[in-house]
């Protein structure tokens, strides 16, 4: 039997379907999981459910969000799960409570970090606390980049020994 990869992800996808073709040739049952539109999926021949991932909204919306994460993960009994984008890499975690194997790929701080103004700066300690605990059902993270691993690193937001640096190269 293939494993089931579910793949959760945010509003940009789409962006994804190269690598989940590439993951489908070397044999994985693939699922996706975002707020991104069906069509683009539903062409390439890959499942999708479509999930609600409001990156500014917090509280009752944030645990609607958990629970729709929860509901998906029980109807699809994934083997594996990758998440991507901040939302799925802090609910998708917390969800499956380590039931599931998660690799978050972390592909940025986002404006929580970018920007200085007052709401960037207060969310930053909320932002630190939630990938901390996101991490305790974390079987891996992976990095896009060495600043972001040695963030994550040096405020304890990952694991020890769970942390993975991917290094793209360039023709």
């Amino acid at each position: 039997m293939d494993p089931h990869l579910v793949c959760i992800g945010g509003e940009d996808h789409r962006l994804r379907i190269p690598f989940l073709l590439s993951l489908r040739k070397k044999g994985f049952r693939l699922t996706a999981i975002s707020s991104d539109d069906v069509t683009a999926f539903s062409r390439h021949g890959i499942p999708h459910h479509r999930i609600e991932f409001d990156r500014f909204a917090i509280g009752g919306a944030q645990l609607s969000s958990l629970r729709a994460v929860r509901g998906l993960m029980a109807e699809t009994r994934p083997d594996i799960i990758q998440s991507f984008d901040t939302k799925p890499n802090l609910l998708t975690p917390s969800a499956v409570r380590g039931q599931v194997p998660v690799v978050r790929t972390i592909n940025g701080l986002g404006w929580t970090f970018s920007l200085l103004e007052p709401r960037a700066l207060a969310l930053r300690p909320v932002f630190c606390s939630l990938q901390w605990l996101a991490s305790l059902w974390t079987a891996a993270t992976v990095f896009q980049n060495r600043n972001d691993r040695a963030f994550f690193e040096h405020w304890w937001l990952t694991r020890k020994g769970t942390a993975r640096l991917i290094v793209a190269t360039f023709c």
